[in-house]
């Protein structure tokens, strides 16, 4: 277990994998001082591809204890594409999902993502996510990004078919600023004792409120439908709520099994 390889002394044993990813557990007899030539093409391909494999069987073996005993720093916003394309993302079993299907797959890029989905002529949910306590850390400053994602995305085919959204309002309000015709969702996930509280928070009407579904009822919809803003629920992963929500009108919601229902 991972408790136990940490009690052992340090320099007692290390790990070994081969090219199918098997890793051992080696006893350390002796140390040898070997003269690696470091500019050597082979050495320094090889260094490259283990830095990588180290990386990704982090993230692949993560857990709690490990995370208390050492920090691992790893910043998206700080890497390039060519580096963050090494992790796969989609084989990590999650517990909260033991549903999902695991495949082998990678974080794309944006245009690369739009591609991919050209073909079913789409309707797209844009979440940008930002929070203002990590601007200038894991993501650019509001105004920076909102030049970074209408680069992206102006040239796109289906333009008029995303619809953008966000927690924070102000990615949402400079958005707009340069994005007037597009549509927007303001996400909500803490109850407030006004409903207009929220769309007072940002500096023009959105196409809709995306709200936590526990937040909503029949006054909730009623009230945004009467200023002719729609309402979105996240996340429903229950059918019986989703028919709920059909019942009172919601407009639509946000699941992480979208099996569950589509007729």
């Amino acid at each position: 277990s991972v408790k136990m390889i940490y009690s052992l002394p340090i320099n007692s044993f290390t790990l070994i994998n081969d090219e199918q990813e098997n890793i051992y557990l080696a006893k350390v007899k002796k140390f040898e001082n070997i003269l690696i030539n470091e500019n050597n093409e082979k050495y320094k391909e090889y260094i490259n591809k283990q830095n990588s494999n180290i990386k990704n069987n982090m993230l692949k073996s993560y857990d709690f204890y490990l995370n208390d005993k050492y920090e691992i720093d790893l910043n998206i916003y700080s890497m390039a594409q060519q580096e963050i394309e090494q992790f796969d993302c989609g084989s990590i079993f999650q517990p909260k999902f033991p549903n999902q299907t695991l495949v082998k797959s990678v974080k794309p890029t944006v245009k690369f993502a739009l591609e991919i989905i050209e073909k079913y002529n789409p309707t797209i949910l844009f979440e940008i996510k930002s929070s203002e306590k990590f601007y200038e850390k894991f993501q650019p400053n509001p105004k920076e990004y909102a030049q970074i994602i209408k680069k992206e995305t102006e040239n796109y085919t289906y333009l008029k078919q995303i619809i953008f959204m966000s927690f924070d309002k102000n990615i949402i309000n400079e958005l707009y600023k340069i994005m007037p015709e597009m549509r927007y969702v303001y996400l909500i996930e803490k109850p407030k004792f006004l409903l207009s509280s929220y769309i007072n928070e940002i500096n023009f009407k959105p196409y809709a409120v995306g709200m936590y579904h526990r937040l909503i009822n029949s006054r909730t919809i009623k009230y945004y439908h009467k200023k002719d803003i729609r309402v979105f629920a996240w996340t429903v992963n229950q059918q019986e709520k989703g028919m709920y929500f059909n019942k009172i009108k919601l407009d639509g919601l946000i699941t992480d099994y979208p099996n569950l229902f589509i007729e």
